[in-house]
């Protein structure tokens, strides 16, 4: 199956979605707000790869010679946070291209209905 731009891999589809959906709002939303959004979508993915890759690292045992504790458990969720936001810098899972596209449209939404009142007036 083919995008709109007639790419047939998911990941460009992913991404013109995204795309698509910023170019509608370019002239509703300023600059600030739309970095906004495109922090909080990765943010939001961030936390969902931590969240996933989190089990993985419990299952890892540890040396009791130079490991474990207290520390370690404290160091381990840092660590796992860290690998999560460098896995969505190098491009992530595309979860965050889907949470941005639907932000917008939801932001655009919900200044349809004032832009609508001003004109009528």
């Amino acid at each position: 199956m083919t995008d709109i731009l007639g790419a047939s891999d998911p990941f460009f589809a992913r991404m013109a979605n995204s795309d698509l959906a910023m170019h509608k709002v370019k002239s509703t939303l300023n600059e600030k707000k739309l970095q906004d959004i495109d922090a909080a979508a990765k943010d939001f993915e961030a936390m969902f790869i931590g969240e996933m890759l989190a089990p993985m690292f419990d299952t890892v045992q540890t040396d009791e010679v130079s490991g474990g504790g207290q520390g370690e458990d404290t160091w381990k969720g840092m660590l796992v946070e860290e690998y999560a936001k460098q896995i969505v810098k190098t491009g992530g899972i595309g979860l965050s291209d889907d949470i941005k596209a639907k932000m917008i449209e939801m932001q655009e939404a919900a200044q349809t209905p004032l832009d609508q009142e001003i004109s009528q007036k």
